[in-house]
């Protein structure tokens, strides 16, 4: 982190200035001023909190950190896991094998502001109100300080209340809410979870238990739960209250896996309703990340996107708005229109109804599918377990054992 870091004065200027330092805000800072951007980046909290998020980085999402040069800033010496093995009703599913590193999000987000250029002036206040228009930008603290600059990047993730004084509103996307859980476990056989990842599929659409997936993080065996359940349903109170009975309840088989499991620790839970901005075409102000559009966490695609947000918006678009003047809403448009980004954003959304619907849904045409796919899955895994035997381990599942190639019925 620079020297600048802190530090704030009323006459502080900058080509952009990003309003939020969690991991979007962070990376987003990093890219733009190794171009020579003078990046203003401001957050609430000098060193970011512990913080129930992604917890896990794998597939496309290291591929795309090491594209932007950002992979060994995030993961640090994580030793990844190099394998991910799923199960349902205590059969083997399917396997792949991919490397999966499991950090904690504050872990990611203050290791990435470890690494913050010279460029980037960091600024620990809170934001009370944003002056936007089609040439400068005004951003001003709490205490009445304030930074002007050429065009503000909310990356403020979930919360809504700077958006809503900005006037951007928001709007449901498929009507979904997913209840996340995280939780530390002791286990009786740890030593699976050095190179591997399990994931535990729900049983039966009844449960409204999309998977439970179990990994590392340094020393601990962290699991993360993700369900359609009611927040005020007494499975969901059972669970914060007696996780371990209520786990082994409703997957009786996974200790056939880990052997005796238990409880290290509270349970955190996050509710999360899947919704879009609206209003959010406007002068001299751009939003990325769950900002834009709250992701699905049970479908894995929040990182990935804020990566391709970041992406597009770092080494394309603000590059081009910097180099002619002004910054008005028709300039700032051409990020939201953005073939890559609304192709993006759609996948989310397609995944997120997708996982909803496989799970709960339980009309003949996904009764159906949920057959196919188990079929499928369980093709695969007998070809790769004949794959691995012959090949000494060196071939993995092209596949998941989400069901992928199998088309699913309308998300009707």
């Amino acid at each position: 982190m620079s020297s600048d870091t802190q530090v704030r004065s009323p006459s502080t200027d900058a080509d952009v200035i990003i309003v939020g330092a969690g991991l979007a805000g962070t990376l987003a800072a990093i890219l733009l001023a190794r171009d020579g951007v003078k990046v203003a980046l401001i957050d609430r909290s000098a060193v970011y909190p512990p913080d129930f998020r992604a917890e896990q980085l794998v597939g496309y999402q290291v591929e795309m950190l090491a594209r932007l040069g950002l992979l060994d800033i995030v993961i640090g010496d994580t030793v990844p896991a190099q394998r991910a093995v799923a199960i349902r009703g205590g059969r083997h599913i399917g396997v792949v094998t991919v490397p999966h590193y499991g950090i904690a999000y504050e872990t990611m987000v203050n290791r990435a502001r470890q690494h913050l250029p010279a460029a980037v002036r960091f600024i620990n206040a809170k934001v009370a109100d944003i002056a936007a228009g089609p040439q400068r930008q005004r951003v001003t603290f709490a205490d009445g300080e304030f930074v002007t600059g050429r065009l503000v990047v909310i990356a403020t993730g979930l919360g809504r209340q700077l958006l809503t004084r900005a006037g951007i509103g928001k709007a449901a996307n498929y009507n979904i809410q997913v209840l996340a859980f995280g939780f530390d476990l002791e286990v009786e056989a740890p030593a699976f979870f050095d190179t591997s990842v399990l994931v535990v599929q729900g049983e039966a659409p009844s449960d409204k238990i999309d998977y439970l997936t179990l990994f590392a993080i340094d020393k601990r065996i962290r699991g993360n739960l993700f369900t359609y359940h009611d927040p005020d349903d007494p499975w969901t109170r059972s669970l914060r209250q007696k996780p371990k009975e209520t786990i082994r309840r409703m997957m009786p088989h996974l200790e056939d896996i880990t052997g005796e499991i238990r409880a290290a620790g509270p349970v955190e839970y996050r509710v999360v309703d899947l919704v879009g901005s609206t209003g959010h075409r406007r002068d001299g102000v751009v939003l990325v990340g769950d900002a834009f559009q709250i992701s699905s966490p049970a479908a894995g695609t929040g990182v990935s996107r804020l990566l391709s947000d970041i992406d597009r918006l770092c080494n394309i678009c603000i590059p081009q708005w910097l180099a002619t003047d002004g910054m008005a809403a028709s300039k700032i448009g051409q990020f939201y229109d953005d073939d890559i980004k609304q192709s993006s954003d759609a996948e989310a959304l397609r995944v997120a109804g997708y996982r909803r619907a496989v799970t709960v849904e339980t009309s003949l045409g996904w009764r159906a599918h949920r057959g196919r796919v188990a079929l499928q899955t369980r093709v695969l895994s007998g070809l790769a377990r004949l794959a691995t035997r012959r090949h000494s381990g060196q071939i993995g599942m092209a596949a998941s054992w989400l069901g992928a190639g199998i088309e699913p019925p309308p998300l009707h």
